[in-house]
């Protein structure tokens, strides 16, 4: 079995900290690292088992984390692994001084990924992820994470206007 991949106690897969999947989140963090759970992850986890008891449901179900109107944790994993490398390729053009605005900055960074993905992505599409840090390995991270990569500058603004990822604590 492959060694467990860390997750980052920096940023969280979503926007809040009360969203189900970033509850799941803090308690893999404090189960991997043996730490006690936080008290509201505890009294979801609670609520979610009783839940589940009381309606005969599902526990992922009752926590929150499917249903109706839900992504797959997968798919929320990989729409925040595509987003945050979406803002570390902006932040290698050096898309982010005090003069850019969301607006100035996505639509930089749009040029970028329509360029990578005309010339660049068919050729190493099925070839392994890069791991580097450059622009061309951010963006090649970011194709592969299986998600469409936006192209217009409206979504890549969305994603680099909320580029400061919620920090959490683990307990």
């Amino acid at each position: 079995m492959p060694p467990r991949k860390r997750l980052s106690v920096g940023w969280s897969l979503s926007r809040t900290d009360m969203d189900p999947v970033a509850l799941l989140q803090r308690l893999e963090v404090a189960a991997d690292a043996g730490l006690p759970l936080a008290p509201d992850v505890a009294q979801w986890l609670l609520d979610g088992i009783e839940r589940a008891k009381r309606e005969g449901g599902t526990l992922d179900r009752a926590l929150g984390l499917s249903g109706p109107g839900c992504d797959s944790l997968r798919t929320v994993t990989a729409r925040v692994e595509r987003d945050y490398l979406l803002v570390q390729a902006a932040r290698h053009l050096g898309l982010f001084d005090d003069s850019s605005n969301a607006s100035a900055v996505a639509g930089r960074l749009r040029k970028e990924i329509i360029n990578y993905q005309a010339r660049v992505w068919p050729r190493v599409c099925h070839q392994t992820p890069a791991t580097g840090s450059d622009l061309r390995d951010l963006l090649n991270r970011a194709f592969h994470t299986g998600l469409t990569v936006p192209t217009s500058a409206k979504q890549l603004g969305r994603i680099l206007g909320g580029q400061q990822l919620p920090r959490f604590d683990v307990h």
